[in-house]
């Protein structure tokens, strides 16, 4: 049974992520949006921190695949970087405040996407300072504490062809 529901939830998903992420949607703040409503539905921010790296690489796809339509209803090509930046930018309401063994992986698997999409252009400032935060409390982070990390070096996996 589990074999033949899976197409199915992937279409699914698939449609609600293009639904949600497209431009007109999208539109409205993340931090009071999305986030918002991640927070409602899990009762710890901990078990919300798988799913975030998922949406962000589909929120980039749908980016992506707007920018290349470039139709007046979508995004214009130049804003999906910084659309996807945004995105990263409100994760941080999730993200901060956390015990770092919980949400290095997801910082983790979020930077790795910010890397492989070339999200960061080095004219946005306002990202540069963001970036240059987390750049220091990764190096926090890596300071020992007793016989251990401060982080877990357990890495979300991102698989592309399942968003």
């Amino acid at each position: 049974m589990h074999q033949h529901t899976e197409p199915l939830k992937h279409a699914l998903y698939q449609a609600g992520v293009e639904t949600f992420f497209h431009s007109e949607t999208y539109a409205f703040n993340l931090e009071a949006g999305l986030f918002q409503a991640i927070k409602s539905i899990f009762p710890s921010n901990v078990q919300a921190l798988p799913i975030i790296p998922r949406l962000f690489a589909s929120l980039i796809a749908v980016l992506k695949k707007s920018s290349s339509r470039q139709r007046s209803d979508t995004f214009p090509a130049a804003d999906w970087r910084d659309s996807g930046m945004q995105f990263y930018s409100a994760s941080k309401s999730l993200l901060d405040g956390g015990q770092a063994t919980d949400t290095w992986p997801t910082k983790i698997a979020l930077l790795s996407l910010v890397d492989e999409e070339k999200l960061f252009v080095s004219n946005q400032t306002h990202y540069k300072t963001l970036l240059d935060d987390d750049l220091e409390k990764a190096i926090m982070a890596l300071e020992p504490t007793g016989n251990r990390h401060s982080f877990s070096t357990r890495i979300i996996p991102i698989h592309s062809s399942r968003l």
